[in-house]
Formats: C-alpha cells, structure tokens, sequence
C-alpha cells in the first residue's frame, strides 16, 4: 500500500478532507493536498518527518505508518501522562489552595477527559491545570456541585441572566 492509499484510508476513516487535516495538524492548509499531488507524480515519495508526525498525531495514527507503512495503523490510546512539570503544579495548586480530594479527582477527570486540548507545551499545560483548579475551587465555594458543566461556565466567565418567563396572550 502506499502513500496515497494510507492517505485516503485515514481520511474515510476519520472523515477528514486534505484541508480540514491540514488544518487539524496546525500545518499549511494546502499541506496534505501538495503531499498527494507529490506521492501521484512520485510512487517512491516519503512525508517529512514532522509534517507526517503532526498528521499522525492530528489522526491518530502511526507516524511510521503512514511515512512508510511499516507496523500498527492505530495508535493505542494510552493515559494521560503530565509532565513532571505540571503534575508537581497540579498537587501544589491541591495543597496549597486547600482544594478538597473529591475536587482533584474531578480535576484529574476532566484533564484526562480533554487531554487531546491540553496544549502541548509544557509550561502551558501546567498553566491550563491550575486554572482548572481555580476554577474547580470557585465552584465549590458557590456551593454547586463540581461537574463538567459547571467548571466549564465557570471557565467561561459569569452565566447568562435567566430568562425571562412569557405569559402566552
């Protein structure tokens, strides 16, 4: 199988067009349709090594596999793995802020349930990890229960007033 093939079977797998993987990958929007115009005008034509690692990871797939084809397509999910860097973050920001267990369990859950939008840099990453925990903390203190929903409008700044009820005429 080459190139071309690996390229259209992750994308009906995936359901990604050229541009929209390009895209996903954070490359050049045009990225996978110039590889596929190079692999039809060259059989023996290889993706470079990043461009193919940042579409794997985009796709979920095997960088060996699609560069040449060799070994497992899929790329067995494996747990989240913080850097050392931010999982020393993540217990201080438990410690120090006074944050309840059951909080860093939630927190723990929702990292791992986002871990493909946890940025990749390091410093980042433990930068997300504390707000989270902020945030976790600020809705405990409200008195609600900590879940998805209420970190995430707690993230996303002050809710909307309700609306207002309508008599019907």
């Amino acid at each position: 199988m080459g190139l071309l093939e690996r390229l259209d079977e992750v994308q009906t797998l995936r359901g990604l067009s050229d541009r929209g993987w390009s895209q996903k990958a954070k490359l050049s929007e045009r990225y996978v349709h110039v590889a596929r115009d190079r692999a039809e005008k060259d059989p023996s034509y290889v993706l470079p090594e990043k461009g193919a690692q940042k579409l794997a990871d985009a796709a979920q797939v095997s960088a060996e596999w699609l560069r040449f084809g060799r070994g497992a397509r899929d790329v067995v999910a494996t747990p989240l793995q913080l850097s050392a860097e931010a999982e020393l973050a993540f217990y201080d920001a438990l410690s120090r802020g006074g944050i309840p267990a059951e909080d860093g369990v939630a927190a723990r859950g929702l990292v791992e349930a986002g871990r493909d939008y946890l940025p990749r840099d390091r410093a980042e990453a433990t930068r997300a990890i504390v707000r989270l925990l902020e945030s976790i903390a600020r809705v405990r203190a409200t008195g609600r229960p900590v879940n998805h929903d209420s970190v995430l409008w707690d993230c996303l700044g002050p809710s909307p007033p309700p609306a207002k009820a309508t008599r019907a005429a």
